[in-house]
C-alpha cells in the first residue's frame, strides 16, 4: 500500500469518525486533549507534499483523485477538529450545562454553530467577502463585564449587552460580525437568512443569530433585507 493509499484511508478514518462525534485521540474523559485544527492542516499539508516528492523519486504515478480529496480538505477545512470545553452554556438565565467550542477566526464558537457559520462564510468569500468573528461564545465572567460596560459606559463603548445569564452569546447562538465594512452588512442583509442567520438586537448591526433555514431574514428585527 502507498503513501497515498495509507493517508486516503487515514483521513477517511478521520472523517467518518467525525460525521458520528468528536475524534478523541486522547483519554475519551477529556475534552481538552483533541486534536488541534492547527496540527491537521500541517498533517494534511505535509502528508500532501510528501506524497507528491515520494511519487516524483519513485517514478511512479500520483493517485490523483487522492491527491485531490486532500487539497480539497486543506481548502475547506477541518475547524472543529479541534473541540474543547468552553464552559458553562446558560439559556433564559438557567444553566444548560457545558458547552464543546472549537476556535473560528480566533474566537471560541460553540460546534454547532461553527458549522453552521463556516457554510455562510465560504459563500461570502465566493463573491468576495469577508467574513470575521469580532465576539463568540462567552463565559458568565465575560458577559458580566459586557453587562458592567453598558451599565457604567466606562468601557466597550456603552454598547448594549444581556444581563449575565440571558445572552444568546453564552447559549451559543449568537456572534458578532464585522459589519462596520460596509460590503460585510450589505452581503450579511441579502444573504445571511438563507443560511439561517438573522438580526435579533435593533441596536446592533453586527449581532447576528443562527436561527435555523428557513427563518424570516426580519422576524426579529425590522430591518430591509432579502
Amino acid at each position: 500500500m502507498d503513501i497515498a493509499e495509507q493517508l486516503y484511508n487515514s483521513i477517511v478514518t478521520i472523517v467518518n469518525a467525525f460525521n458520528s462525534d468528536f475524534v478523541e485521540f486522547e483519554e475519551p474523559r477529556s475534552r481538552s486533549k483533541r486534536l488541534n485544527s492547527q496540527s491537521v492542516f500541517k498533517l494534511l499539508t505535509s502528508s500532501l507534499q510528501k506524497t507528491i516528492v515520494q511519487s516524483i523519486h519513485q517514478n511512479k504515478p500520483m493517485n490523483f483523485y487522492k491527491v485531490i480529496v486532500l487539497a480539497i480538505l486543506l481548502w475547506v477545512g477541518l475547524p472543529a477538529l479541534y473541540a474543547y470545553d468552553c464552559g458553562e452554556a446558560y439559556r433564559y438565565g438557567k444553566s444548560i450545562g457545558n458547552k464543546d467550542c472549537t476556535t473560528v477566526d480566533g474566537k471560541p464558537v460553540v460546534v454547532e454553530t461553527g458549522y453552521k457559520y463556516n457554510t455562510m462564510k465560504r459563500a461570502a468569500a465566493a463573491k468576495g467577502v469577508s467574513l470575521r468573528i469580532n465576539s463568540g461564545f462567552r463565559t458568565m465572567k465575560e458577559q458580566k463585564y459586557f453587562y458592567n460596560c453598558y451599565l457604567t459606559k466606562k468601557c466597550n463603548s456603552g454598547n448594549k449587552a444581556a444581563k449575565p445569564g440571558y445572552s444568546n452569546h453564552q447559549n451559543g447562538i449568537a456572534l458578532d460580525l464585522n459589519t462596520k465594512e460596509p460590503a460585510v452588512y450589505s452581503w450579511l442583509v441579502s444573504n445571511a437568512s438563507k443560511y439561517g442567520w438573522v438580526r435579533t438586537v435593533s441596536s446592533e448591526k453586527w449581532h447576528w443569530e443562527y436561527r435555523g433555514e428557513g427563518t424570516p431574514c426580519n422576524a426579529f428585527v425590522k430591518y430591509t433585507c432579502k
